[in-house]
């Protein structure tokens, strides 16, 4: 299995992305409390101390190579966030997809494929599970996965909602990367 660094950084489409660190604790839960966003994410506590103490467990899971957070920024601002979970050998979940509400949608977009690109061709990942799934009220989110090939197999019924259940294979992303790529600009 292979691990990123834990200083990866890579400039692409358009964003600079880095592995997230304790001091994005304040950004994190601004994004991830913003009225908007909470809707369709997990419960995220307001307190900083708690989402530091969270990143430190999470950055233990990222020296084993189980997980990856990414914080995306342009001309170092800060923009949003993706995470690649749930790693085991050629198939992991992907989301945790935040952005700024006044970020572009191109550069939203353009994190996800980022991401998609480092499992699927840095770390030879075949298999995109979304074993959380996309909460069936967040539209926009299961539009661009179907844009993206994801296949989607099966409902899911929690305190949180309903949420749809969908696999994306890498063969599929292939096919339409390039089409997104084109539909925002690079």
């Amino acid at each position: 299995m292979k691990i990123l660094s834990p200083d990866f950084e890579l400039n692409k489409y358009g964003l600079e992305a880095r592995l997230v660190r304790e001091d994005d604790a304040e950004f994190i839960i601004k994004l991830r409390t913003s009225p908007k966003a909470k809707n369709f994410l997990h419960y995220t506590s307001p307190n900083v101390n708690e989402q530091r103490e969270w990143i430190r467990k999470y950055k233990l899971r990222e020296e084993e190579g189980k997980e990856y957070y990414f914080i995306f920024s342009r001309n170092d601002v800060k923009l949003g966030v993706f995470r690649l979970y749930n790693i085991c050998g050629d198939s992991f979940t992907g989301g945790s997809w935040v952005f700024e509400d006044k970020v572009p949608m191109e550069y939203s977009v353009a994190g996800v494929l980022l991401s998609l690109d480092v499992a699927f061709f840095q770390l030879d990942m075949a298999i995109n599970d979304l074993f959380d799934g996309v909460n069936k009220d967040n539209k926009k989110v299961l539009m661009f996965n179907k844009m993206l090939g994801v296949d989607f197999y099966a409902k899911r019924e929690s305190a949180d909602g309903v949420f749809y259940v969908g696999r994306l294979t890498k063969e599929s992303y292939e096919k339409k990367r390039v089409r997104l790529l084109k539909i925002i600009g690079f």
